[in-house]
């Protein structure tokens, strides 16, 4: 489990600050900018982050190149004010991103889908986002008792393997009960973020060094 304080409060900071507290203006500005932002990295931390632990404060980046060893990214001040949405949600879901390798284990599959819940799961500009970043097909449910039917389906699939052999989406056929597909990656945007996750980890180390510095 991953575990974050600062989700949709920084979220709603940005949309405050840099779009006149409106999420349709939010999700114009991220429409009208492209993948890895024209290389500007965002990360938003207005109360003292779990993940990574201890960073306070906002922190800005300009990566000219995702060869970070012959061109380590550049510390900012800021970036343009038109990029700071899309940074936002970069920046979040790249930390998610970052670990899940981590914290899957040796060998295993890869994920299949991406299921979002929370206000900001009726939000298309962050669904699409979350598809691309992920590599993965994004699914709302359709009803309030999410978790008590996903538990029921493991439940299910655990008896089921005791006399079948298959996988999850054997037993369910591809079709996941109270949910619906809201997004689906694009598989170019999908490599630009898979290429550009090397560049990420190299500014997330340098925001970890620089907060702490200023926690202490």
């Amino acid at each position: 489990m991953l575990c974050y304080k600062n989700g949709a409060l920084a979220r709603e900071q940005v949309r405050d600050k840099y779009a006149n507290s409106s999420w349709d203006k939010f999700n114009e500005l991220v429409e009208s900018t492209s993948a890895c932002n024209n290389g500007h990295l965002g990360f938003y931390f207005p109360l003292p982050e779990i993940i990574p632990p201890n960073v306070l404060g906002n922190f800005f980046f300009s990566a000219a190149s995702i060869n970070t060893k012959d061109n380590p990214p550049t510390p900012l001040d800021t970036i343009p004010s038109e990029s700071h949405p899309r940074a936002i949600l970069e920046s979040q879901f790249m930390s998610i991103k970052s670990r899940l390798a981590q914290m899957l284990p040796p060998h295993a599959p890869p994920l299949q889908r991406l299921v979002v819940t929370g206000g900001s799961s009726a939000n298309q500009s962050i669904r699409q986002i979350a598809a691309d970043i992920f590599g993965m097909k994004v699914y709302v449910s359709t009803t309030k008792e999410a978790a008590a039917i996903g538990g029921a389906l493991l439940a299910k699939w655990a008896r089921w393997k005791t006399v079948n052999d298959g996988s999850f989406e054997d037993m369910t056929g591809g079709i996941v009960p109270g949910m619906t597909c809201v997004a689906e990656p694009r598989s170019e945007v999908v490599k630009t973020y898979d290429q550009f996750l090397e560049t990420y980890d190299a500014c997330e180390k340098q925001v970890i060094a620089k907060g702490r510095g200023l926690l202490e």
